[in-house]
């Protein structure tokens, strides 16, 4: 039974540094696609897929340990609480580097984008990453004081979806912006209004579990 239970824990460890390997991929995809937005090329795209096939990776082995340590023994309800928040928490992880890639496959197909634009989408990736690093903090470190500020940060995210939104309509109204550009830019803006969205879902399940 003792060997047991030491085989149960060090596969529980095995998850959460996966979880954790899991932040820090997309950390840095969220740190080249400001690079990329500044800039875009070849090898920086290539960079940020490779890093979005790790985290892809990683989700499948979670999830593949997680069934593991169920059919080990049966886990208490403060363990199967921590597995089901790992479990959910590692898909919103995977969808995060999925609204990556959805961005920067949009990114490319527009020819032009206006400069105050790309300030702008380099400004929301800016936060977005601040929102992620405050989660991965507030998981690795158990403190709810860092998922609670994640979550609050995205509401200026969303304020800040519905100001551009309403700017990129305003100028394809006047001609200033062609029609095609504004509606890939609009498509591109929802990509990491969403993006802010499963952060916040991956805060609000550690600080569901964290409270409980």
């Amino acid at each position: 039974m003792l060997k047991r239970t030491n085989l149960y824990q060090i596969k529980m460890e095995g998850v959460n540094k996966n979880i954790e390997e899991s932040f820090k991929c997309l950390l840095l995809m969220l740190k080249h696609l400001k690079s990329f937005i500044a800039e875009a090329s070849e090898d920086k795209r290539k960079d940020i897929i490779e890093l979005e096939d790790k985290v892809n990776e990683i989700e499948v082995l979670v999830e593949k340990q997680i069934i593991e340590l169920l059919s080990l023994q049966q886990p208490h309800v403060h363990e199967m609480k921590r597995l089901l928040s790992n479990m959910k928490i590692n898909r919103e992880l995977e969808r995060i580097g999925d609204h990556i890639i959805n961005f920067i496959n949009m990114y490319q197909l527009s020819s032009s984008h206006p400069k105050w634009m790309k300030e702008e989408l380099i400004n929301i990736v800016e936060q977005e990453a601040e929102m992620l690093q405050n989660v991965y903090y507030g998981i690795t470190k158990e403190e709810a004081s860092y998922l609670k500020t994640a979550i609050k940060a995205d509401d200026k995210i969303d304020d800040l979806h519905i100001v551009l939104f309403e700017k990129l309509v305003s100028e394809m109204k006047q001609n200033t912006l062609k029609v095609e550009t504004g509606s890939q830019l609009i498509i591109m803006i929802r990509f990491l209004e969403r993006l802010g969205d499963h952060i916040v879902n991956a805060g609000e399940t550690h600080l569901e579990y964290f409270i409980e």
